[in-house]
């Protein structure tokens, strides 16, 4: 049984040349790494609370979710 890899770039279905080119470029511009996560959370009464992600600081700018994902929690 003979074993022929279709795309030697892909490693563990990694695109590795991609990857290599982002930690260069990262390397070049060690403030694209920079992000911050956020939750909004919201007191709704009692113990129930409702935590909303949609925003986050990446790649030197303010972005979006493609959609909105709420938690909420009730005790």
């Amino acid at each position: 049984m003979t074993i022929t890899e279709t795309n030697p770039a892909l490693r563990n279905g990694v695109d590795t040349s991609t990857l290599f080119a982002t930690l260069d470029a990262v390397k070049q511009a060690p403030a694209a790494a920079q992000f911050q996560f956020r939750a909004h959370n919201e007191w709704m009464k009692g113990t129930h609370s409702r935590s909303t992600i949609s925003d986050f600081f990446g790649v030197g700018e303010e972005r979006q979710h493609e959609r909105t994902f709420v938690f909420g929690v009730a005790a």
